[in-house]
């Protein structure tokens, strides 16, 4: 995912003397190729970050921040405080939640390559047609998987045979390297992912074989099954084994995963998991500036919530709105959360 964010900013945001950084984006977890036309670099990235469950934003220094969302949060203008005795948070109010848990997910719709017995991707490697000297369009029998790896041969009835592929430059992306009469494909054969197919400007010669192989994508997808076990223990030991199995079950679909790896799909599940536990929220308000979301403090407590932040915990702030409070100062109320997913 980080290398499709990088693309888009070296080739469609850095123009001239201007230039964005991209150090701090993330590589992320693998995911297909992805098609944009006539789209706000904005907006594709924003696309990008819903599929890996990334947060992203341009900082003062003008680098593009792609990174995991806790590895995203900053330091807040208090980096630590005792509840006891700080005097920075006003109106601090706080309590757990745990509708929203979650501890074993069946993530669906997800596609992976198909795979042989020895884990290799399985490819089609047979003839798809015999042509007839007019036929353009050779239909596939199985859904490619990506446009690398795939090749092309026509063995005509005489003569040596043609192979196209993305690396000789024979093999084009169909309306995204070149499309039917565009003048640029005459000699070239287009490969069409969402048509199962592979076109010819000039059909092949009659009695000649087309033979197209290609690494697929799985014929039914893929339900996976992820579990939480610590979640399962912990919801466990709250309700008793007497009248809980502590489990608790989600299904989604993540049909965006196209020709994404087993452990692509299982992150994928486990982020969906990790904002789904038991979680601390509240709203504060402070005076002053300094505050934004992202943002994460330390708070400590010996004597509230019997106990339970003596070893202190770790606040995020999820929201800020802001007014004045005087002419020249804000009050700055803030919606907190301990991770940095908020309420649900």
């Amino acid at each position: 995912a980080g290398n499709i964010v990088k693309s888009i900013i070296t080739n469609t945001c850095n123009q001239g003397a201007i230039t964005w950084g991209q150090s701090l984006v993330a590589d992320g977890p693998t995911i297909p190729q992805q098609t944009y036309d006539f789209e706000a670099p904005s907006s594709a990235i924003d696309r990008i970050a819903k599929i890996v469950g990334y947060k992203w934003y341009v900082d003062y220094d003008k680098n593009v921040v792609f990174q995991p969302l806790t590895g995203a949060a900053s330091a807040a203008p208090v980096s630590a405080l005792t509840w006891e005795t700080q005097t920075t948070l006003g109106d601090l109010v706080l309590e757990e939640v745990g509708d929203q848990i979650t501890n074993v997910c069946f993530i669906k719709d997800a596609r992976s390559v198909a795979q042989q017995d020895d884990g290799q991707p399985a490819r089609f490697p047979e003839p798809v047609a015999t042509a007839d000297g007019y036929k353009s369009f050779f239909p596939l029998g199985y859904e490619p998987a990506t446009y690398d790896g795939v090749t092309v041969t026509v063995t005509p009835t005489s003569g040596p045979a043609t192979t196209y592929t993305t690396t000789n430059g024979g093999l084009l992306r169909e309306n995204i390297d070149g499309k039917p009469g565009d003048g640029q494909t005459r000699d070239k054969t287009l490969l069409c992912l969402p048509n199962w197919g592979v076109r010819f400007e000039t059909p092949p010669p009659a009695g000649a074989q087309v033979a197209v192989s290609y690494p697929y994508l799985d014929i039914a997808p893929k339900v996976n099954r992820v579990v939480d076990a610590a979640s399962i223990t912990e919801v466990l030991t709250r309700e008793g084994a007497s009248v809980s199995n502590g489990v608790y079950e989600d299904v989604f679909s993540a049909a965006e995963l196209v020709n994404a790896s087993q452990d692509a799909i299982k992150a994928r599940a486990q982020l969906y998991l990790s904002t789904r536990g038991h979680k601390w929220v509240g709203t504060a308000r402070v005076l002053g500036s300094g505050w934004r979301d992202g943002q994460v403090f330390r708070l400590t407590s010996d004597r509230r919530f019997g106990g339970a932040f003596a070893a202190g915990i770790d606040l995020y702030v999820t929201d800020v709105a802001k007014r004045f409070a005087t002419p020249d100062q804000w009050q700055v109320e803030l919606t907190l959360s301990s991770d940095i997913y908020g309420e649900l």
